[in-house]
């Protein structure tokens, strides 16, 4: 696994195809919510990386105040959840 070294910020936005700007209004505003949640696929949670996607998000959650929110939750998506 590869860690973001160097990189900064306006180089792992346009990475992303994002202005460094949209990056910033976006953490703020998740900062900001009165409850902030975090939903992910399936599909990146099982692949090879998974455990360090999921870690990345916990320590999302908890920089952004979220995580010891009552009511917050990291909820997988899961592919066909709803057929039957």
């Amino acid at each position: 696994t590869q860690g973001l070294g160097s990189a900064t910020l306006a180089q792992l936005a346009q990475a992303a195809g994002l202005t460094e700007d949209a990056v910033r209004a976006a953490a703020r505003t998740f900062a900001n919510a009165k409850l902030g949640s975090i939903l992910y696929g399936q599909q990146v949670a099982d692949s090879k990386d998974g455990a360090y996607f999921l870690a990345a998000v916990q320590n999302l959650a908890l920089l952004a105040g979220q995580a010891g929110k009552p009511g917050h939750v990291r909820l997988e998506t899961v592919h066909n959840a709803n057929t039957w």
